[in-house]
């Protein structure tokens, strides 16, 4: 596993989310630091953290054997709109602990956040949400996607940067990534997750007022 070059005083987060039968029914968020240093049990009684729910669990040994630990702290992830597939979600929640870290502790420092979903990186932490995805959206999702939009546009501000990142790199990884996709290769509800991302590649995602603007046309 390797890591993006670091620029003198930038600090480095990785998030990620994970789903599969080790989590089921839920889906899991991590948040650590560029030494694997977990960042959801350090933060995990401060005020801008209480709105998730956090347990203890244990790390995959692909993980394991690169950062040295056995557990780390994540978030349990499920919104209303997935029944089985919460994986995008506990993408979008673990970059939002992210921005809410990089606003709340260091927000004197330039920060990069890296983070495998190109959906998260490219469209929801932008604000932008298919509309098809968005009609049939958890409500909670979509203002949890309205807060990352706002945060990484103070992040930018401050110089930070919202990057994408590939799996095998992302330290904020869980260790269930690889055998992930064939475990869920015959789950029915990945179409939720394929329609989500076809939203995004197939001329989409809309901003807000793009898609107020096509809901007036109809």
């Amino acid at each position: 596993m390797t890591s993006p070059p670091n620029p003198p005083s930038v600090r480095l987060l990785y998030s990620d989310g994970a789903f599969n039968k080790k989590t089921t029914p839920f889906a899991w968020a991590s948040v650590v630091d560029s030494t694997y240093h977990d960042l959801i049990q350090e933060h995990k009684d401060a005020p801008w953290i209480r709105d998730v729910v956090i347990r203890r669990h244990k790390l995959g040994p692909y993980i394991a054997k690169e950062c040295m630990d056995k557990e780390r702290d994540v978030i349990q992830v499920q919104f209303d709109d997935v029944k089985t597939n919460q994986n995008n979600g506990a993408e979008l929640v673990a970059l939002l602990i992210a921005l809410r870290i990089a606003e709340h502790v260091y927000s004197n420092q330039i920060v990069h956040i890296y983070c495998d979903s190109e959906i998260l990186v490219n469209a929801w932490s932008k604000g932008r949400v298919g509309l098809e995805t968005k009609l049939n959206m958890d409500p909670m999702k979509y203002q949890y996607i309205l807060e990352c939009a706002a945060l990484r546009r103070r992040l930018e501000s401050r110089k930070g940067k919202v990057l994408w990142i590939c799996g095998d790199d992302n330290k904020a990884d869980l260790g269930f990534h690889r055998s992930t996709k064939k475990e869920m290769k015959n789950d029915n509800s990945i179409r939720i997750r394929k329609r989500e991302e076809e939203d995004y590649k197939e001329n989409k995602p809309y901003s807000e007022s793009e898609n107020a603007s096509k809901r007036s046309k109809e």
